[in-house]
C-alpha cells in the first residue's frame, strides 16, 4: 500500500511558480511549490480533501491561477469560521488581521451569514493588502480547484 500510495503521490503532484507576494510571508514571489493535482486518484484516497488553512491553486474563469488559504468549507458559519482562523498556525497579527477582516469586510459578511454552500470554499490571502480573493471573488467553487499545496509549517 505505501508504495501505491507513493506512485500515485508522485504521479499526480504538479509544479507551480509562484507568482506575486499575495501569500507573503508563508510563500514568497518566484518560489516554486508543489501541490497534489485534484484528479482521480488522489480524491480516491482522500488526500485532496480542502481543510480549513490548506493553501491552494484554482482557476479563475479567465484561466489565470491563484494561489490561496483556504479559511472555510461547505457547511462552515461564521462562529466556525471564527474557529478556523483561531486554529491556524501563523503568528497573532495575522489571525488578528483576518479575524478584523471577517468582522469588517461587506463582501465577507454577505458570504458567511449563513453556512458556506457545498462545494464552496472561502479563500484569503495571508498578505491581506496585496490580495484578490472571496473579498472580491466571492466563493471559489470546488470544481476551479486545481490541487492542495503541500506545505510544511
Amino acid at each position: 500500500m505505501l508504495v501505491l500510495t507513493i506512485i500515485v503521490i508522485v504521479g499526480t503532484t504538479t509544479f507551480y511558480k509562484v507568482d506575486g507576494d499575495s501569500m507573503y510571508p508563508t510563500l514568497e514571489d518566484n518560489e516554486l511549490v508543489f501541490a497534489l493535482d485534484n484528479s482521480t486518484p488522489v480524491r480516491v484516497l482522500g488526500l485532496s480533501k480542502i481543510n480549513p488553512g490548506d493553501i491552494i491553486i484554482y482557476k479563475l474563469d479567465n484561466q489565470d491561477l491563484l494561489i490561496k488559504r483556504c479559511i472555510a468549507v461547505p457547511a462552515d458559519d461564521l462562529n466556525q469560521i471564527r474557529k478556523n482562523i483561531g486554529g491556524f498556525k501563523f503568528d497573532k497579527s495575522l489571525k488578528d488581521k483576518l479575524m478584523n477582516e471577517i468582522q469588517t469586510d461587506e463582501k465577507l459578511q454577505e458570504l458567511s451569514q449563513r453556512r458556506i454552500p457545498e462545494k464552496k470554499f472561502i479563500i484569503m490571502s495571508d498578505n491581506l493588502e496585496s490580495s484578490m480573493d472571496s473579498r472580491r471573488l466571492g466563493f471559489v467553487d470546488e470544481g476551479q480547484i486545481m490541487g492542495k499545496l503541500l506545505v510544511w509549517e
